[in-house]
């Protein structure tokens, strides 16, 4: 109902007429704006100009109607009911694996109490026990007689003199063993006694180059084996009671220099000497084929007994003896 209707109801008034709508154009209508666009042809002599046809314009194509709401609530109601579906089938999935799992705890239950039946009736009766497990008397007869007879056979002499000869067998085998670590322990307490020997020998025989050594007696001796003991465990030389007695030897004249310079002996410190001059670098050689000089090799030389004596001595001044 339009709106002048509506209005001619409330009022009492006659309707006004409807209005017709404007007639859509024909097939072969040719709007003025169209004509004005068909190019005209020029005309030659003698030939007679022909107008051309109209061009119709295409026609769209008649839209699709909109869904109403009764196909909405179909589909909608479609899509509901499938996913009803699938949930009710998960659902009855769910039922069948929760019975399952009844039955099963049912039978590890069932199981459980036969077990515990027959580890109580094993205490007090071992043969009804074995019935009650599913052995026949048969079965029960010959486990027995196994057993008895290989009591007996474990019982015999024959047995038992193999058993004798087998204890007799591993008695001496632990008496050599504990021989063998004995006679070890031996040599080595033996060897370690003769090592600390050549270290006195060796202190005693030049009391002037091991002036400290000797003034501290057994301690000293005992500095100089741990000093041999502390280079084996590191790189696994072993060091002469000389080589040992000189480095022990360096560490006591250090540390007495060092003390000389505490205010309560008194002892004014020495003065430390001048500093020389940085020399100016060496040239670097160069080859007689006019190949272009080369520098010092990079490459570091393997250290020298001595070097490696020198860094003891400096790692035992900062750091001690590693026990």
């Amino acid at each position: 109902m339009s709106k002048a209707s509506a209005m001619a109801a409330a009022t009492g008034a006659a309707a006004p007429a409807p209005t017709a709508a404007p007639a859509a154009p024909s097939a072969g209508y040719v709007s003025p704006r169209q004509a004005a666009r068909v190019p005209v042809a020029q005309a030659t002599p003698g030939t007679t100009l022909t107008p051309a046809a109209p061009q119709v314009p295409p026609t769209a194509p008649a839209a699709a109607p909109a869904p109403t709401k009764e196909e909405i609530d179909s589909t909608r109601f479609a899509h509901l009911a499938k996913k009803e579906v699938a949930l009710q089938k998960e659902r009855e999935a769910f039922k069948a694996e929760r019975a399952q799992f009844e039955v099963e705890r049912a039978k590890f239950a069932e199981a459980g109490k036969k077990f515990q039946g027959f580890e109580e009736l094993k205490a007090k009766d071992p043969i009804a026990a074995m019935k009650l497990a599913g052995f026949t008397d048969t079965e029960v007869f010959n486990f027995y007689a196994n057993a008895e007879a290989n009591k007996k056979a474990a019982e015999s002499p024959e047995a038992k003199a193999v058993a004798a000869a087998e204890a007799k067998i591993k008695e001496f085998e632990e008496r050599q063993t504990k021989a063998a670590q004995d006679a070890k322990a031996a040599q080595d307490t033996q060897t370690i006694t003769q090592f600390k020997g050549k270290i006195s020998q060796t202190v005693a025989a030049d009391k002037d180059k091991y002036e400290f050594c000797n003034f501290h007696g057994p301690a000293a001796e005992a500095l100089i084996y741990e000093t041999v003991e502390a280079v084996f465990k590191e790189s696994g030389d072993v060091l002469t009671p000389a080589e040992a007695s000189d480095l022990v030897e360096k560490y006591y004249e250090d540390q007495a220099k060092a003390q000389l310079t505490l205010k309560k002996l008194g002892v004014k410190a020495p003065e430390a000497p001048a500093k020389p001059e940085p020399s100016a670098p060496a040239p670097s050689k160069t080859l007689t084929n006019r190949v272009a000089a080369t520098g010092a090799s990079s490459i570091p030389a393997k250290e020298t007994r001595e070097q490696k004596k020198e860094r003891l001595i400096n790692e035992i001044k900062t750091n001690g003896l590693r026990r």
